[in-house]
Formats: C-alpha cells, structure tokens, sequence
C-alpha cells in the first residue's frame, strides 16, 4: 500500500486521496505499464523524463508575454472569452 501511494504521489504530484483508484488505473493504462509512468531514463522516453528547459514555470512566462501582461488579472473571475485572429 505505501508503495502504491508514493507513485501516486511521484507521478501524479497530489495526494492519494485526492483522486479515485479508477481514474489511477485509467492512467496506468493509458501510459502502457507502472513502468513507463515512474521511467526517468531520457532514452526510454518515460513520463517522468521529459523536462522543460527553464522549468515548467518557464511556459507561463512565455504564454503571458505572447498574450501581453495587460491582459492578464490575478485573482480576477472569468466573466467571457474572445477568440480573434489577431493574437
């Protein structure tokens, strides 16, 4: 049991009790085996081998700076949406 709970931990990054044991295998399964979810050898190309250069915080920078810091509010509710062409 506390090995299943640590890769839900390691692979999921949230608490076991935080998501259904269905949603899990559903997981596992998509990925192809336990192994391939916990890989980190780059070569094997495991999910828990690829990295983003900078750190994943890294593509909400680039994400703002193409969207414009303008136009973004924190602690704002979304109200509606608009879609153009022009961005």
């Amino acid at each position: 049991r506390s090995l299943l709970e640590l890769l839900v931990r390691v692979v999921t990054c949230v608490e076991p009790e935080q998501l259904s044991m269905l949603y899990f295998l559903h997981y596992i399964h998509s990925a192809g085996s336990v192994e391939a979810l916990a890989e980190v050898d780059p070569e094997r190309q495991g999910a828990q081998s690829i990295r983003v250069k900078g750190g994943m915080q890294t593509l909400c920078e680039r994400g703002a700076e193409r969207v414009g810091l303008d136009n973004i509010m924190l602690s704002t509710p979304v109200r509606r949406i608009t879609q153009s062409r022009t961005v």
